[in-house]
């Protein structure tokens, strides 16, 4: 059976959905239940989280809100102070841009607990269905384990670091990671312990390259 009202298709919705701000989303999903239905994904599937330190974040509230609606979130931007109250497991989740912000900037010298508290790796390991990840100011005591966890993600193949320290102990563990990449970029970083590029490894998929120092 057809709708009467255009309105109640699913495929004008979703087009009238693109053009549509968050807080007009917003209105759309308390309209009535299929609305809601209709417009909650287009509210979620790109979520921008964005705090500059860790106390400034509605913590309870908005993670309430992302535990009911984790499987809706396709793409995820973290221009924030991370916490690891976000190291969520979203099932659909494809690229993810993380910008971390330097805890050592805002005063005095943080403790270990709040240096955890910043650590992103169980985020990565959470979430093995990223394809696209970019990176920027990845750097701190959680390096190491963080830069394993980001080779162990088997389903990447875009990556972008930029203003980051890359620590890994082996060469293999890092520079492995390419063979499966399509596009890497590395800008204004560095790479400690990590030797040279093993001579055996070779970058069949590889189709875009850019390093700059």
């Amino acid at each position: 059976m057809i709708p009467n009202d255009p309105l109640c298709l699913p495929e004008i919705q979703l087009l009238v959905a693109r053009y549509l701000e968050d807080r007009d989303l917003t209105e759309c999903i308390r309209v009535c239940k299929l609305w809601h239905i209709a417009f909650l994904p287009c509210l979620w599937e790109d979520l921008t989280l964005k705090y500059r330190f860790i106390d400034e974040r509605p913590i309870g509230p908005l993670l309430n809100a992302l535990q009911r609606n984790r499987q809706l979130v396709k793409v995820l931007r973290m221009q924030s102070a991370f916490s690891t109250n976000y190291a969520i497991s979203y099932p659909r989740l494809h690229t993810l841009n993380l910008r971390m912000v330097d805890i050592h900037d805002r005063g005095p010298t943080p403790t270990i607990e709040l240096e955890q508290e910043y650590d992103p790796t169980p985020l990565i390991r959470l979430n093995p269905s990223i394809v696209n990840l970019s990176l920027e100011f990845i750097k701190g005591p959680y390096s190491a384990p963080f830069w394993r966890a980001v080779a162990d993600l088997t389903n990447l193949k875009n990556l972008e670091i930029r203003d980051s320290v890359i620590e890994i102990s082996t060469a293999s563990d890092f520079w492995g990671l390419f063979t499966l990449l399509n596009k890497l970029v590395v800008i204004r970083s560095s790479v400690v312990r990590s030797g040279t590029i093993p001579p055996m490894l070779t970058y069949p998929q590889l189709r875009t390259l850019e390093l700059d120092q």
